[in-house]
C-alpha cells in the first residue's frame, strides 16, 4: 500500500486570501477620500477650529491605519500558498504585477503616516495653545459680564429701595404681601436716618456675590483647562505613537516585500522525497 501523498493548500484559499486582502487594502482609500472630502468648515470657522478639524481627521486616519496593512499581509500569505500549490505555474502575470503594486502602495502608506507624527504633533501643540488662551479669554469676558450684570441689579435695587424708604404705606403694604420681611423693612427704615448706610449696604453685597460668582467661574476655568490638557496629552501621545508604529510596520513589509523579489519567479526548491513502506502479505 502506498503512503500517503504529501499536502499541498488548496488554491481556493490562496485565492480568497489574495482578494480578501486586496478589497481590505485599497477599500480604506474610500474613508479617506471621504474624510478629506466631505468633513467641512462653517463659514464663521477659526484657525483654532481648522487646526481641530485636521486633528480629527489625521486621528482617524490612524485608527483605520491598520486595515490595510492586514490586507496587504493577507495578499501576500495568498501568493506564497499559490506559490506552494502550483509550484510548477510560477505565479501568474497578473498576480506578479499586483504583487509589486501592492508593496509600492504600502510603502507609500508608511511614507503618510510617516508624516503624520510630525503633523499631528505641532497641530496638537497649537490647538492646546488656542484653546487654553480661548479658555482664558471666556473666563475674563464671563468676569467682566458678571461685573456689568451685578452693577446694574446693584443700581435697580438702590432704586427699589429708595423708593420703599420715601413712602413708608408702600413699605408697609410689601411687608404684609410678604415681599419684604420685618428685618429687612426694619433695616430699610434705617437707611432713612442714614442715607450713605445704604450705599455701603449696596456695596457690600454686590461685593459679596461678586466674590462667589469669581469663584465659581475660576473654578469652572480650571477644571476646564485640566481636561483641555488631558485631552491634548492624550493626543500627543496616541495618535503619533499608533501612527509611527504603523509606518515602521508598512516599511518593513514593503522593503522585505520588494528586497525577497517574486516568489514566483524563482524556481522551486526540491521536495524531500518521502520513503514508502510497503507491506507485504
Amino acid at each position: 500500500m502506498k503512503g500517503t501523498e504529501s499536502y499541498r493548500p488548496s488554491p481556493l484559499a490562496a485565492h480568497a486570501l489574495k482578494v480578501a486582502g486586496l478589497i481590505m487594502a485599497f477599500a480604506v482609500l474610500i474613508d479617506f477620500a471621504a474624510l478629506l472630502l466631505l468633513s467641512g468648515l462653517p463659514d464663521n470657522a477659526t484657525p483654532l477650529d481648522a487646526l481641530r478639524l485636521q486633528l480629527s481627521i489625521t486621528g482617524q486616519i490612524v485608527d483605520r491605519g491598520i486595515i490595510p496593512l492586514v490586507g496587504i499581509a493577507l495578499f501576500l500569505a495568498g501568493l506564497w500558498i499559490d506559490s506552494v500549490s502550483n509550484p510548477s505555474r510560477g505565479g501568474q502575470k497578473l498576480w506578479r504585477g499586483l504583487r509589486l503594486g501592492i508593496l509600492l502602495y504600502g510603502a507609500l502608506l508608511g511614507l503618510l503616516f510617516l508624516l503624520i507624527v510630525p503633523l499631528h504633533i505641532n497641530n496638537a501643540i497649537q490647538v492646546r495653545r488656542g484653546t487654553l488662551d480661548q479658555i482664558s479669554q471666556q473666563a475674563t469676558t464671563a468676569e467682566t459680564q458678571l461685573t456689568t450684570r451685578l452693577l446694574a441689579e446693584a443700581d435697580s435695587q438702590r432704586t427699589q429701595i429708595n423708593g420703599l424708604v420715601q413712602n413708608e404705606p408702600a413699605l408697609n403694604q410689601a411687608v404684609v404681601a410678604g415681599q419684604v420681611s420685618a428685618d429687612e423693612a426694619k433695616l430699610i427704615r434705617g437707611f432713612k436716618q442714614d442715607p450713605k448706610s445704604l450705599d455701603k449696604f449696596i456695596q457690600d453685597k454686590v461685593k459679596q456675590t461678586r466674590t462667589q460668582l469669581q469663584q465659581r467661574v475660576r473654578s469652572e476655568r480650571l477644571s476646564t483647562e485640566k481636561r483641555a490638557k488631558q485631552d491634548a496629552l492624550k493626543s500627543l501621545v496616541q495618535t503619533p505613537l499608533s501612527s509611527l508604529l504603523l509606518a515602521v510596520g508598512y516599511i518593513l513589509v514593503s522593503w522585505a516585500g520588494l528586497r525577497e523579489g517574486n516568489p514566483g519567479d524563482r524556481k522551486a526548491a526540491p521536495r524531500p522525497r518521502r520513503e514508502e513502506e510497503t507491506v507485504e502479505e
